[in-house]
Parts: C-alpha cells; sequence; structure tokens
C-alpha cells in the first residue's frame, strides 16, 4: 500500500526507470523532435500554440494542450506527469487532514497497486492508457486511525494482503492488454481504439474496490469524497 501523509512524512517511490519501446504496445513514443514544455511536459503541439487567437480557435473546437493524444509519451514525460499526479495527491490529503478537527485523518491507496506499473504493463498503463498510480481514478481513501474509522465510517486497509492485490490487479490489466491486442489484431484503426483504452483503463478500478473492500464502504468513500472519476486533486481545495 503507498500512503501518503503530511508533508515531510514519508513518500512512494519514483517508477524505475525504463526504456520505452513500440513492439508490445503500440503509440508509446513520441518522434525525438516533440518540443519539450516550461512545466516539462513534451506535446506534439507545444502551450506556445494554444495561446492568443489560434488558442482560442482550437479550444473552440474542443482541443487542449493536454489532451491525451497530443502528449508526446517520452520517458521524461511519464516521469513529470507521474510527479504531477503525486503532488496534487500529497496536497490534497495534507489540506483536508489540516481540515479536519479532533484528530482525524485519511491516506489515500492505490486501488491498481503501484506494483503493477512496475510491471511488464508500466508502458501499456503509461504511454497507451495515459494512467499513472496517482490518478485520481485510482485512489480510495482510508481512515488513518482507528477514531477516524469509527467516526467517519471509512476502513483502516483493505480486505486482501498486498500480494493478493497486486494479483488481482495483475490480472486485470492483462486481461485489458489483451482485449486491446485483440482489437488491434482485428484490424481496427490503432488511434480509434488508443481513445477508448483509457476510460477503460480507469474502469477498472470499480472492480479493484470490489474485490479490496464491502459495499458498504465503497458507498461511505464516495459520499465523503465524491465519485472517484469526478474528482481532482489539482484543484485547490
Amino acid at each position: 500500500m503507498v500512503e501518503f501523509g503530511k508533508r515531510g512524512c514519508g513518500s512512494s517511490a519514483d517508477l524505475p526507470p525504463q526504456k520505452i519501446t513500440t513492439s508490445n504496445w503500440g503509440p508509446s513514443a513520441a518522434p525525438a523532435m516533440a518540443p519539450t514544455d516550461p512545466d516539462g511536459v513534451s506535446r506534439m503541439f507545444p502551450l506556445e500554440v494554444f495561446e492568443g487567437k489560434t488558442g482560442e480557435f482550437l479550444r473552440s473546437l474542443g482541443l487542449s494542450p493536454d489532451m491525451p493524444r497530443n502528449i508526446a509519451q517520452t520517458e521524461d514525460t511519464f516521469a513529470t506527469l507521474d510527479a504531477r499526479h503525486r503532488h496534487n495527491l500529497e496536497r490534497f490529503v495534507d489540506t483536508t487532514n489540516r481540515r479536519w478537527k479532533n484528530g482525524l485523518c485519511v491516506k489515500p491507496l492505490l486501488l491498481l497497486p503501484e506494483t503493477v506499473w512496475r510491471s511488464k504493463y508500466r508502458n501499456f498503463l503509461c504511454a497507451t492508457c495515459r494512467f499513472y498510480p496517482a490518478d485520481p481514478a485510482n485512489v480510495f481513501f482510508l481512515a488513518a486511525t482507528a477514531q477516524t474509522a469509527a467516526t467517519l465510517g471509512l476502513p483502516l486497509h483493505h480486505n486482501l494482503s498486498d500480494k493478493e492485490a497486486h494479483d488481482v490487479g495483475l490480472h486485470f490489466v492483462g486481461l485489458l492488454g489483451d482485449i486491446y491486442k485483440k482489437m488491434i489484431a482485428d484490424g481496427n484503426p490503432e488511434q480509434q481504439v488508443a481513445s477508448v483504452i483509457p476510460d477503460t483503463a480507469r474502469e477498472l478500478t470499480v472492480y479493484m474496490s470490489v474485490k479490496l473492500f464491502d459495499q458498504p464502504q465503497i458507498e461511505q468513500e464516495h459520499n465523503l469524497f465524491g465519485p472517484r472519476f469526478g474528482r481532482d486533486f489539482g484543484k485547490v481545495l
């Protein structure tokens, strides 16, 4: 289980370096000439293109700098986006715990364990699914203390061992990978398949939550923090 506490009280390890390849999971790497913007993210069309009247026109068409197909999936981009998600989550937890009183505090659990990102599916999750460990859809909030559990009705831990959770997560991601490869093999356009895979990957967290928690616990966490697919840890609380 990856825990984020108040700043300075521990954080999860970064994803290990791994060479980007296109041999297994489609368009996982961008051309070498893709520019790196000031925020550390490489984009096919850089941030400056979305400024001024040109930017207004592009946004009117529903385009944005951070739309998945505009993000160049390089190793540096993986690290930058992963760090951004982690920072937003840690800040959210820190702010939430500071606002609560009487010793109440929570800690995040990654439903799809981070160890799954350390497997052979890392490129598939990051590049094809555009999915990172601390993505809001992958976070379930646990009680950090017995008092919090009793007061808020949140669980202190999940119902599986860490190994069992890893094995279940790996199985689900493997099934999604098989579906992706079959769709490509059946002649579906790669870009079309890639456009739906990110949402499907996040839906795996629904199955993980059912495996890890009892339904009343899932409902209570939902009541306190809202639907996981609508959360944005980057917004100021």
